[in-house]
């Protein structure tokens, strides 16, 4: 199942260190804004549309390579806009305050009975958290974090060269804490290249 695209893959990653792999996805300019016709810090403030000291973004997934690195979906290539079912983008949010109010906000409604989770969602949740993250689909409805993520989405939905893609958000406590996942990702995709052969 892997072959045809596992050569793909394999090219991207080359001989690098899981490290080098995942510094080099968090500092280049992602695949889908090659084309760009301003610098990506500039998309980025674009998108922000406000204090950018605060908040960094950075494109992951397989908007950020072309292809998804996925172990469900390895080598899949970024499908367009114009075609059916296109790709999500997703974006992780380097975001400390926002990570705090997030959690803030869990805690609440936690301590007021309010969080609508089944006991599994909450225990991933709380994994989550511990590990430096927050996903978008996880936050209470109609909070303030989640008014933040959703003005975020729309302005980055907005521009031409997202347009009509899903988009998908994570908030990240720190910078360590999206390395680490992304390394925890590329290790679970190495072992998947690892059975396929």
């Amino acid at each position: 199942q892997l072959s045809g695209v596992a050569p793909r893959v394999e090219n991207y990653l080359g001989d690098r260190s899981d490290a080098e792999v995942v510094d080099e996805l968090i500092a280049s300019t992602p695949w889908v804004l090659r084309d760009l016709s301003v610098s990506f810090q500039d998309w980025k403030e674009r998108v922000l549309e406000q204090d950018v000291a605060s908040i960094d973004i950075v494109i992951v997934g397989s908007g950020a390579v072309g292809f998804s690195m996925s172990p469900l979906k390895l080598g899949r290539p970024f499908r367009e806009s114009s075609r059916n079912r296109p790709s999500d983008i997703d974006l992780a949010l380097v975001a400390p305050d926002l990570f705090a109010e997030c959690w803030e906000c869990f805690r609440e409604f936690e301590r007021r009975r309010r969080l609508r989770m089944d006991y599994a969602d909450k225990r991933r949740m709380r994994e989550h958290v511990y590990f430096g993250h927050v996903t978008d689909k996880t936050l209470p409805r109609d909070t303030s974090p989640s008014r933040s993520i959703l003005q975020i989405r729309s302005a980055a939905g907005r521009q031409t060269e997202l347009r009509g893609h899903p988009v998908n958000i994570r908030v990240y406590r720190n910078r360590t804490d999206l390395r680490d996942y992304q390394l925890q990702s590329l290790r679970s995709l190495r072992r998947a290249l690892r059975e396929a052969t």
